[in-house]
C-alpha cells in the first residue's frame, strides 16, 4: 500500500509540473493572442480587416476608374497630331533664302494636312491639302512628299541648311 501511495504521490508532482508548464504555455499563447488580435493603437484585428477591405474595395474602384480614363486617352491620342514634317526651299531661282515650306500634319492613322507656303516677292501664298492615310487626292511637289515621308517615319523635321 505505501508503494501504491508513493507512486500515488509521484504521479501527483509529474502531473502538477506538467500543470504548470501547461499554465506557463497558455499564458504565453494568451499574450501572443491578444498582441495579434490587437493592433499598435488598439483596434483589434477585427476592425483591422475590415479597414483593409474597404480600402482594397476602393482601391479596386479607383484602378477601374483609372483604366476607363486611359482607355478614353488611348482612342483620344490615336486621333492627336502625332506626326510632324516641316521642309524649308527656296522654290524660285532669282530668291534667296529657304522662305518656303512645307509642313505635314498628321495623326496615327495617317489623316492630317500638309500645309505649303510659297514665299516670292511680291506674294506669299499659302496651300492646304488634305491626308488620308498618309496620300492626298491632289498632285504634290517633291518639297510636300519630303514632308509627308518626314512626318511617316517620326524623324521630325528636315531643315537644310542655308546661306542666308
Amino acid at each position: 500500500m505505501i508503494i501504491v501511495l508513493v507512486a500515488m504521490g509521484i504521479a501527483i508532482l509529474v502531473l502538477a509540473g506538467a500543470l504548470l508548464g501547461l499554465a506557463r504555455r497558455h499564458r504565453e499563447l494568451e499574450k501572443s493572442y491578444t498582441r495579434m488580435f490587437e493592433g499598435v493603437s488598439g483596434d483589434n484585428l477585427a476592425e483591422n480587416v475590415l479597414r483593409h477591405l474597404a480600402e482594397l474595395e476602393e482601391n479596386a474602384r479607383e484602378l477601374a476608374e483609372l483604366r476607363e480614363h486611359t482607355r478614353a486617352l488611348q482612342v483620344g491620342s490615336r486621333e492627336a497630331i502625332r506626326h510632324v514634317g516641316l521642309v524649308r526651299y527656296n522654290p524660285f531661282d532669282d530668291m534667296g533664302g529657304d522662305y518656303s515650306v512645307a509642313l505635314t500634319l498628321a495623326d496615327a492613322e495617317g489623316r492630317g494636312i500638309v500645309l505649303s507656303s510659297l514665299h516670292g516677292r511680291t506674294a506669299t501664298r499659302l496651300y492646304v491639302r488634305t491626308l488620308q492615310d498618309w496620300a492626298s487626292s491632289n498632285p504634290l511637289s517633291s518639297e510636300e512628299q519630303e514632308a509627308i515621308r518626314i512626318a511617316r517615319e517620326g524623324n521630325g523635321q528636315h531643315m537644310p541648311a542655308t546661306d542666308a
